[in-house]
């Protein structure tokens, strides 16, 4: 703006306002009041003080209700505790006319009850928020109950994130009894929040009922056998659920197998992810048994568990079976060493992967054992074979590409071919410089990803 002061610009230049962070806060209110088009603000990591948070949301208020640009707000690890969640609290409450800002994330706040009551409270006039991350936030069981309540009648929000806070059983019993009712929810994070097997039973009773969310993500809740086969259970009857990530739990061997009989029955879920629990030989094979039947499951994910070489014939028997069907798995080995067992199915992976280069090796060496396509040198030997094919190829265009050239010298589409002679050399020196270099890192190793 040209009325700011000449010492000013490059304080307050665009790419300073958009930074954020290791900055004041005086470059955004200066924004939202010349109602400059930000559609992002972000201040992370830095101690934000109560006049800072104030001048930041009285500009907030008055700017949003005719705003139609702002999309985004995150305060993040700032610190602000209960009295910035109120602060925050009364913009939602007084913005309902705003159409654009549509997503809040204020996690690492340290927030706990008293705040996330006063985000509670905000949700039930808000009418225009999306999407709300309150993560790592020290909330508690009642402070659950308060955006449980919330949820009953809130229209508008559709991803809630409130992983690693301590709500417990009794807040994730709260959760689950909203979303009987709610009918709007698509997305919720509940992870690291300790639920156990009766929070785990409380979610998997709504999900019976429950007619629009389709991605749950529960990992790290010390969720054994009995929280599993209820989810099982669910899944026999949900029609909506489309992603389930129990991960990093405490699921054995009946809560496994009872979630591989659902897989025979449920028609929605497409991505699982049980990775990181205590799943054997037995398990898989009663997974892949399912794998066998169901056709709706594109992505699995089973690594980090107990699954030795007997399982995973089975699972990649199945596979032979079910093409569409992407596995993702580590196998454990004796010498404690991660070992890639790929995919049959190649067309399901990522072409600009390690892993798709070594399902390929796979399929051109289906005797030759797994580990030797791990080394450094088989797969440097690979791509540099790949390259000089394409080396070949690209040169035998360029050689045409000038014959044609030369046979239209006098013509007036020599130009064109000139054109095409340039680009083509431009790819040659592309197919030179060796693309896949980066991928032959060995950072990006399966045993490092």
């Amino acid at each position: 703006k040209n009325k700011r002061s000449r010492k000013n610009v490059g304080k307050y230049s665009r790419k300073n306002v958009m930074k954020g962070g290791d900055l004041l806060i005086d470059p955004y209110v200066e924004a939202l009041t010349d109602n400059d088009p930000i559609k992002l603000i972000v201040i992370r990591n830095y101690d934000i003080s109560p006049p800072q948070l104030t001048a930041l949301t009285k500009a907030l208020t008055k700017a949003l209700p005719d705003n139609t640009t702002l999309e985004k707000l995150t305060i993040a690890d700032t610190k602000f505790g209960d009295k910035g969640a109120q602060i925050i609290a009364g913009v939602l409450s007084g913005i309902s006319g705003n159409k654009t800002f549509t997503e809040l994330n204020i996690e690492m706040n340290n927030i706990g009850d008293t705040g996330a009551k006063a985000i509670a409270e905000a949700l039930k006039v808000n009418t225009n928020l999306v999407e709300l991350d309150i993560s790592r936030n020290n909330i508690e069981p009642n402070g659950a109950k308060e955006l449980a309540e919330a949820l009953e009648t809130n229209t508008t929000l559709t991803n809630l994130d409130i992983s690693t806070n301590n709500i417990g059983v009794e807040g994730a019993k709260a959760i689950a009894e909203a979303l009987k009712d709610n009918t709007t929810l698509i997305t919720l994070y509940i992870a690291g929040n300790k639920i156990g097997d009766e929070g785990a039973k409380a979610l998997a009773e709504a999900l019976e009922q429950n007619k629009t969310l389709t991605a749950l993500h529960i990992t790290y809740n010390e969720i054994g056998d009995e929280g599993a086969t209820a989810l099982a259970i669910a899944l026999k009857k949900n029609t909506t659920l489309t992603t389930l990530n129990i991960s990093h739990n405490k699921i054995g061997a009946n809560g496994a197998t009872v979630i591989a009989e659902a897989l025979q029955l449920n028609k929605t879920l497409t991505n699982l992810n049980i990775s990181r629990n205590d799943i054997g030989d037995v398990e898989a094979k009663a997974l892949a048994k399912a794998l066998e039947q169901n056709q709706t499951l594109t992505t699995l994910n089973i690594r980090g568990n107990n699954i030795d070489d007997v399982g995973v014939t089975a699972i990649e028997k199945a596979l032979q079976l079910n093409r569409h069907l992407f596995l993702d798995q580590y196998i454990q080995t004796p010498e404690s060493t991660m070992v890639y067992k790929p995919s049959t199915n190649c067309n399901t992976i990522d072409k600009s992967t390690i892993m798709y280069i070594i399902c390929k090796l796979k399929k051109l060496f289906p005797n030759k054992d797994n580990s030797e396509f791990l080394k450094k040198e088989f797969i440097e030997q690979y791509v540099a074979t790949n390259l000089a094919i394409k080396h070949n190829n690209t040169q035998k265009k360029l050689n045409e590409l000038k014959v044609k050239n030369t046979e239209h010298q006098n013509n007036t589409t020599n130009v064109k071919y000139q054109n095409n002679i340039t680009n083509m050399k431009y790819t040659l020196n592309t197919v030179n410089g060796n693309q896949y270099k980066d991928i032959i890192k060995p950072e990006y190793y399966p045993w490092r990803i």
